[in-house]
């Protein structure tokens, strides 16, 4: 393999192992974002209208203070929500092209991540750590390839 092919691999899979890392996240997001924006439209509805017209900072009453408050809350819940859709619709289809022991070795390395990744992978595979290493890298590489093209 060429130096310039060797660097090319080096750095799909290091944006790939990057790329990783925020699918806990991303999937937390679609966990929760229904119910979050459910609190915060009963929230927006509930307001009593006894908070008066009181002026806070800005000019504004402290009812439409908490209103604009909970629509800017509401609004990053949305953004993050759209942004885990996106997120998954960009590598699912490489996700699903990846054998079930490709996906658990991505999965138990990189994106579960919890120490014990290579570990899991040496007992489930029955295989000693340094073929966990070139297995899981493999695995990685070719998710990669499918996904940074």
């Amino acid at each position: 393999m060429s130096e310039l092919m060797k660097t090319i691999s080096e750095e799909k899979s290091y944006l790939m192992r990057k790329h990783l890392r925020k699918w806990k996240d991303y999937q937390y997001r679609l966990e929760t974002a229904g119910e979050e924006l459910l609190r915060l439209d009963e929230y927006m509805t509930s307001y009593p209208a006894t908070l008066g017209s009181t002026p806070v900072q800005g000019g504004a009453s402290k009812r439409e203070d908490l209103l604009v408050n909970t629509i800017d809350a509401k609004t990053l819940v949305e953004e993050g929500l759209r942004a885990a859709h996106e997120y998954f619709t960009e590598i699912l289809p490489a996700w699903r092209n990846l054998t079930d022991k490709e996906r658990y070795m991505i999965k138990t390395r990189w994106i579960d991540n919890d120490g014990r990744g290579i570990q899991d992978i040496m007992s489930r595979l029955k295989c000693e750590k340094s073929d966990a290493y070139t297995k899981s890298n493999a695995a990685l590489d070719r998710l990669a390839s499918m996904f940074i093209s």
